[in-house]
């Protein structure tokens, strides 16, 4: 006889891993065409990638304190004097860290004088109920199992029982961490990558905002 529970956790991880890849490939598409947009290409100094992970994104320093990459390093104390980078990249990270001013505050040191620093944050439905009678109904109509693992926004999404994330933002409460954090906003959208909101942001670290918060030691 068949073994039918095996078989069907095999088919749930097969479904899981479709999943996880599908939703990563349409991140760092979405991530690849924001930078485009913002002509990241043309940067004129070194660029620096935060929380790089096993991103396909370019850039002349890549940290991540759990992937090896060309540093190891969290995000609230980089190894770098101050004023290093043109451009930094933070995608997907500050819901991640144990302090996200600490991560911006650093990125901010790290800066040149009105370098820039592109941000990638998945944040909170603003109408969190149409939202999932939204999903749960292309989940029915399209029958489509693996829907609840291609964002970490789903259906069955509860922030308080997520223990992938530190924590969770709304719109707002993002812009406000950037002002408090002394960045002038340049551009700031919010996009729908796999079916979740996700905000871009384009930051500028200008002399004439300040921060907050106190920056680390360098």
């Amino acid at each position: 006889m068949p073994d039918w529970a095996s078989w069907r956790l095999k088919l749930d991880r097969m479904w899981s891993d479709l999943a996880v890849t599908e939703y990563r490939e349409a991140v760092w598409n979405a991530e690849l065409g924001f930078l485009k947009e913002n002509r990241y290409a043309d940067s004129s100094g070194p660029t620096m990638n935060i929380g790089a992970g096993n991103s396909p994104i370019p850039a002349d320093v890549s940290c991540d304190p759990l992937v090896q990459r060309d540093v190891v390093c969290v995000g609230e104390f980089l190894p770098f004097r101050s004023g290093t980078f043109t451009d930094i990249i933070l995608f997907s990270v500050l819901d991640h860290v144990n302090d996200d001013a600490a991560v911006l505050v650093e990125a901010r040191r790290a800066l040149k004088e009105n370098g820039s620093l592109y941000v990638m944050q998945s944040i909170l439905p603003e109408q969190p109920l149409l939202y999932r009678l939204r999903r749960t109904a292309s989940f029915l109509l399209h029958r489509r199992w693996h829907a609840l693992c291609r964002n970490p926004y789903s259906l069955l999404h509860v922030p308080d029982w997520d223990i992938f994330h530190m924590r969770h933002y709304h719109t707002h409460q993002l812009q406000e961490l950037f002002a408090k954090s002394g960045f002038h906003t340049v551009t700031f959208q919010v996009r729908s990558v796999c079916d979740g909101p996700v905000a871009f942001a384009k930051l500028l670290n200008s002399s004439t905002t300040t921060s907050s918060y106190s920056a680390s030691a360098e």
